[in-house]
């Protein structure tokens, strides 16, 4: 019998280590997956579980008839996300160019600027507060 190196040993441990994670990530995945199948009111009666006493599919007849709805909500959200990142990288990469051209009046301004805000910004609670409050921008592209 061939004796294993330690090695082989750590590789094994870290397969097992590995294969718990795995399973309690898609433990979650499953259980929404059946609760989504499962009649509404035996959940709310007793509870999320793995093995419902009801099985229904109306939460899928409900999306199927909300689906223009829904359908406009992914379009939207598609439209802001491939609008804002095409904007993104247009400025930042004017932006860029600008820093990377050492006679360029003010950049190492903008540099300092540039790291000062990308290390101590406000953070997205206040980044929020201020956009929705201050500048009163909500619910709008």
């Amino acid at each position: 019998m061939k004796k294993r190196t330690d090695e082989e040993r750590w590789l094994n441990a870290s397969h097992i280590v590995l294969t718990i994670c795995c399973i309690l990530v898609i433990i979650p995945f499953l259980l929404l997956i059946i609760a989504s199948l499962s009649d509404n009111s035996w959940v709310t009666a007793n509870g999320f579980s793995f093995f419902p006493g009801k099985w229904s599919v109306t939460a899928y007849s409900y999306i199927m008839n909300q689906r223009n709805l829904i359908g406009h909500g992914y379009l939207m959200s598609i439209l802001v996300t491939v609008a804002g990142t095409v904007m993104s990288i247009l400025i930042t990469s004017m932006f860029a160019y600008g820093l990377a051209d050492d006679n360029l009046p003010g950049s190492k301004i903008l540099s300092f600027l540039t790291i000062f805000t990308m290390l101590f910004s406000g953070g997205i609670v206040a980044s929020y507060y201020c956009w929705v409050n201050i500048f009163h921008i909500r619910n709008t592209i």
